[in-house]
C-alpha cells in the first residue's frame, strides 16, 4: 500500500502588530534598561547630562530594535517593528533617565549630609578611658566668667566673656585650644609667643565677646576625650549656650581654633554649619588619633 503524501509544510505566522511587538519589548527589556541606565549614570557624573543622554538614548534605539527583533526571516524590514522598536526606545529610555536623575539627586543629597549621617549612626567604642580630672582655674576678675553651659551627657565648664554693659548685642567666638586635655586654664588670658599664642587675645582686644568651651573628658567635665567625635557635639551645644546670652548677637556667632582644635572646629563646622557665621581654623592636624 502505497504511503500517503507528507501534508504541506506551513510556516507559523507571524504577527507584525505594534502592540504585539512593543509588549516584547517592554518584557525582553528590563534588565537592558537597568545596565543602560546605570552606564549613563556614571557618565553623567564624569560628563553631565548632556552627554549622558545622548548615549542613554543611543543605547536604547539600538538594544530596543535588537530586543523586538526588526528584521523577519529572509532580512526584510517591517515597518510595525520598527515603530514598535521606536516607541519601546522612547518609553524605555524616558523611564529609564528619570531614574537615573532620581538616584543622582538621592545620592547627591546623602553625600551633601554624609558627615552628619555618619555620626549619627556611629557609636563611639572607647578603648581608653582619659579624664582630666582638674579643677577648673579661676579666671581674672572683669574678663572673663566661668559658668557651665548644658550638652548632651552633661554640665561643663567654659569661660565667657564679661557683659561689656553697654545694652549692645556683641559679636561672639568660641575658641578651641590645641593638645589633646579637653581642659581650658591661664592660656585662655596669658598671651603666648607669636608663634604659638593659644590665648587668641586679638579677638577679645577687638570687642568680641570669647567663650573658651572645657569639652567632655577635660578639668572636671563629665564623660572621656574621644578624640574629636563627641566633642563636636559640646562645640555645638557652646554655640547654642553663647547665643542665648542677651549682650551676644546670635546671628554672629563665630568658631575659632589651632591645632588639635583647628580640627575640631572643622568637624563641629561640618556637623552643624546653621550655628555658626564663620569659622577660623588655624594649623588643623589631620590626625588626631
Amino acid at each position: 500500500m502505497d504511503e500517503p503524501p507528507p501534508l504541506p509544510s506551513r510556516k507559523p505566522e507571524v504577527t507584525n502588530s505594534i502592540f504585539h511587538h512593543a509588549a516584547i519589548a517592554c518584557i525582553c527589556s528590563p534588565f537592558f534598561a537597568i545596565g543602560v541606565a546605570f552606564v549613563a549614570f556614571l557618565l553623567q557624573a564624569r560628563w553631565g547630562r548632556t552627554v549622558a543622554g545622548m548615549v542613554l538614548a543611543i543605547g536604547f534605539l539600538a538594544g530596543t530594535f535588537a530586543l523586538t527583533g526588526i528584521r523577519r526571516h529572509g532580512g526584510k524590514w517591517t515597518l510595525g517593528r520598527a515603530l514598535s522598536g521606536m516607541c519601546a526606545c522612547v518609553l524605555l529610555a524616558g523611564a529609564s533617565w528619570a531614574i537615573s536623575n532620581w538616584i543622582s539627586d538621592q545620592i547627591g543629597q546623602r553625600q551633601a549630609h554624609s558627615f552628619q549621617v555618619a555620626r549619627e549612626l556611629h557609636q563611639t567604642r572607647l578603648t581608653k578611658k582619659t579624664q582630666v580630672g582638674e579643677p577648673t582655674p579661676k579666671p581674672p576678675a572683669g574678663i572673663f566668667n566661668l559658668v557651665q553651659y548644658e550638652t548632651p551627657i552633661g554640665p561643663m565648664d567654659a569661660y565667657v566673656g564679661v557683659n561689656p554693659g553697654d545694652g549692645k548685642r556683641h559679636p561672639a567666638i568660641i575658641w578651641k585650644f590645641g593638645g589633646f586635655s579637653n581642659s581650658i586654664g591661664e592660656d585662655a588670658w596669658t598671651p603666648g609667643s607669636p608663634d604659638n599664642d593659644q590665648s587668641a587675645t586679638q579677638f577679645r582686644e577687638a570687642g568680641i565677646v570669647m567663650m573658651y568651651a572645657s569639652v567632655r573628658g577635660g578639668n572636671m567635665n563629665p564623660g572621656y576625650v574621644e578624640c574629636g567625635f563627641g566633642e563636636v557635639d559640646d562645640l555645638i551645644a557652646a554655640a547654642r549656650h553663647l547665643k542665648q546670652l542677651p549682650y551676644v548677637d546670635p546671628d554672629r556667632v563665630y568658631l575659632g581654633g589651632h591645632s588639635v582644635g583647628g580640627t575640631y572646629v572643622l568637624l563641629a563646622a561640618a556637623a552643624a554649619p546653621e550655628e555658626y557665621r564663620a569659622v577660623f581654623s588655624f594649623g588643623p592636624v589631620a590626625n588626631t588619633l
